[in-house]
């Protein structure tokens, strides 16, 4: 039986959170499903996926950027 539109909307939102435990639960949730997607549920989810896991990817090279940054007029200040 197909996943609930309802249930896999909630679950991919999960998974685009910022919030790492929520994305990480709801990826944990829809692979355990994933037998149960339909084809359009799975290529959805697969491309949800690997969307999210660029922007954190992203976010957190954004962050070691600003944090080299500051660091570097830290020293320049000294």
């Amino acid at each position: 039986m197909p996943i609930s539109p309802e249930l896999f909307a909630s679950l991919i939102e999960k998974i685009q959170s910022l919030e790492p435990l929520a994305a990480y639960q709801g990826a944990e949730q829809l692979d355990k499903m994933k037998h149960e997607m339909t084809d359009e549920q799975r290529l959805h989810y697969d491309t949800v996926l690997g969307d999210a896991s660029r922007k954190r990817k992203e976010i957190a090279k954004a962050q070691a950027d600003a944090e080299a940054v500051q660091d570097a007029w830290d020293q320049d200040e000294n």
